[in-house]
């Protein structure tokens, strides 16, 4: 099998199989991951995440191929001479083939006004005036505005985007059931801590000593089983609240530490006068980003404090 080594990214050839070696394999020869030839379905030794990332990578790399081959009619039609002159002009040529006009002309309009220009898009560029009369003053002036000639005309050209856009969607909707499925198939190929776990959701009220249940849970395992015992053994108590506190007062508190200068000590202990010493967001910044104030991060807590101090006092079961 494949014995591989998960910090160096390197794997060991035996038989036919993929095996996680210990950190530190030096037993057997190792190498790289090859880059082209490694499995998909390895990746997830990482984690499922990563083996859904690259999977997700390579999918979406096919259908953006096959997305741009649907699409080959609308770009030939874009770059000939029945749309915008084979879009003589352009220097890019990346934008060839593209839906840029090319054919423009300057036309009369007596009823545009610079302020029609002014609204997203705004493109002031194509809005021009000349006096009514050049060869006498007046007042009055003479709008003219940019106009593209050019007429998509060819329905192929049409059917071919709407085509490729209904490929997209729909295999945009398979392949997240696709990804779900795979998501289950890489976690059932890596064996965790999860899949030796048991968990008990309804015990005694006084049933909180670890070690009653390591030999509780070693004494009811048949007699054939060899080696049986407990690795570990977590009793959790009902403090979801205090845990919430303690948390979030955690965040807060790396938020706050965020925000302090280099050149101010960070005393957590003290953070009251931090909230003199630390600049306020500007008002722009508070409005548009959202910045928070640090006062009102310390006062926040300052609230989840007092909830800790109340909640330490009692029993938990």
């Amino acid at each position: 099998c494949f014995v591989k080594n998960p910090r160096e990214h390197s794997i060991v050839n035996t038989n036919d199989c993929m095996e996680m070696a210990a950190k530190g394999e030096d037993a057997r020869p190792t190498k790289l991951y090859p880059v082209w030839s490694t499995p998909g379905s390895q990746l997830a030794d990482f984690g499922v995440g990563v083996g859904i990332y690259f999977l997700t990578l390579k999918i979406s790399a096919v259908i953006c191929l096959i997305a741009g081959l649907i699409n080959i009619p609308t770009i030939l039609y874009f770059e000939g001479s029945n749309y915008s002159n084979r879009q003589e002009g352009i220097s890019n040529g990346g934008l060839k083939g593209s839906a840029v006009c090319t054919d423009v002309e300057w036309k009369a309009c007596p009823s545009c006004v610079r302020s029609d220009w002014d609204y997203f898009p705004s493109d002031p560029s194509r809005f021009a005036s000349i006096p009514a009369d050049i060869f006498a003053p007046s007042d009055s002036s003479l709008a003219f505005i940019l106009v593209n000639n050019c007429n998509i005309a060819d329905r192929y050209a049409g059917i071919a985007s709407f085509c490729s856009l209904i490929f997209v969607t729909v295999s945009v909707f398979l392949l997240s059931r696709y990804l779900r499925k795979k998501e289950v198939d890489f976690d059932l190929q890596e064996q965790t801590a999860t899949d030796y776990s048991i968990e008990v959701i309804n015990p005694p009220v006084d049933a909180n000593d670890p070690e009653v249940w390591k030999e509780y849970m070693e004494g009811i395992l048949p007699d054939e089983v060899q080696n049986k015992h407990v690795t570990c053994c977590t009793v959790a108590l009902d403090n979801t609240k205090l845990i919430n506190h303690l948390s979030a007062r955690r965040q807060l508190m790396l938020q706050l530490e965020l925000m302090t200068p280099p050149e101010i000590p960070f005393d957590k202990h003290n953070i009251e006068e931090l909230g003199h010493e630390i600049p306020l967001p500007p008002t722009w910044k508070r409005y548009l980003c959202f910045a928070t104030d640090p006062r009102a991060l310390i006062a926040k807590i300052r609230v989840h404090e007092e909830n800790i101090e109340e909640l330490s006092t009692q029993t938990f079961e």
